[in-house]
């Protein structure tokens, strides 16, 4: 959970940071799970807030970026157990503003890249947002392993990208 905590705290950009409460009761074996302590920060002050309280104020994007911890222990934990993988994230950035999209993307992004975990990890992006496929497709998706699917009375087809890049160039 440290790392975890650690990949959170360091990428996503959110009012509040995490902490782990309880971690030398974990650690000595009096607790049996760790507690996330919620730090909401403002300027110069911050509190320790109950996650209820703080699930009143954050916007959807800042709740999804929460959501998304979990997404990164079950990655992180995979990914020390050498475990092979295929994870599947549709629209993860819908609700994102920019700052947190970026991060999510690098986060993918790294996990793909990382020379000891390619032959490990899959990923299978899904999204319907042409921006967050531009950034991705220019991050670290290549355009020939992009495809579109599109459904008609007959079935659901699934063709290479087209018309989304240099449309005028490319596809006219």
């Amino acid at each position: 959970w440290e790392d975890v905590i650690e990949i959170f705290n360091s990428r996503f950009f959110v009012p509040f940071r995490l902490d782990a409460k309880n971690r030398i009761s974990v650690i000595l074996g009096q607790e049996p799970l760790l507690s996330l302590g919620f730090i909401f920060e403002d300027g110069a002050d911050s509190a320790l807030v109950g996650k209820s309280d703080l699930m009143e104020v954050l916007s959807t994007g800042e709740k999804k970026a929460l959501y998304v911890l979990n997404i990164i222990f079950e990655i992180e934990a995979r990914k020390k157990a050498t475990q092979k993988t295929t994870l599947i994230v549709d629209d993860i950035a819908d609700s994102f503003d920019y700052k947190n999209k970026y991060a999510i993307i690098q986060y993918l992004k790294d996990i793909a890249e990382e020379p000891q975990f390619k032959s490990h990890f899959n990923q299978i992006i899904l999204t319907h947002n042409f921006d967050f496929f531009r950034t991705i497709n220019s991050r670290f998706v290549k355009y020939t392993n992009c495809f579109m699917a599109s459904k008609s009375i007959t079935g659901l087809t699934l063709n290479k990208a087209a018309g989304i890049q240099n449309v005028f160039i490319n596809d006219w």
